[in-house]
């Protein structure tokens, strides 16, 4: 009986002494898994910090290109309205000179009326007097034939 107890008590043991390095090791394991928790938690925060670092220099860009873009349509604008000035004074010019050109011609249409009028004056006159039997006084002087 005292031999079975001392088997017993020996059996205890070894159990007492596999659950102890049981134990240890479960906690060795939990000690190494949570150390690669830590690790792995530490390289995803450094990724989070680099991913919101290059999302501001992203935004930062997306933010100077927009602002390029703005420039750019504004300097295409002022240039879009320069140009129609330009073109509204080339316009105006040409329309002056339309102008101008229209009312000389005008001019020289009423002054070539005139002359026509004239002349057509001067040959009714013409008529008239040489229905009148007129002749125009000859103011050359008189020749005397010396011989």
């Amino acid at each position: 009986l005292e031999e079975r107890e001392e088997q017993i008590r020996g059996k205890m043991e070894e159990l007492r002494i596999q659950q102890a390095e049981s134990l240890e090791r479960r906690e060795e394991l939990l000690e190494e898994r949570e150390e690669q928790i830590r690790g792995k938690m530490e390289e995803l925060r450094i990724q989070q910090a680099e991913s919101l670092e290059r999302r501001e220099e992203l935004l930062h860009e997306l933010e100077m290109a927009n602002q390029m873009t703005a420039r750019e349509t504004q300097r295409q604008a002022k240039d879009r309205e320069a140009r129609k000035r330009e073109l509204e004074v080339q316009v105006t010019e040409r329309q002056r000179r339309a102008d101008e050109s229209r009312r000389e011609l005008e001019r020289e249409m009423l002054e070539q009326e005139l002359a026509e009028a004239e002349y057509e004056r001067m040959l009714r006159e013409e008529e008239v007097l040489a229905e009148r039997k007129y002749r125009p006084k000859s103011h050359a002087r008189r020749t005397v034939a010396w011989n």
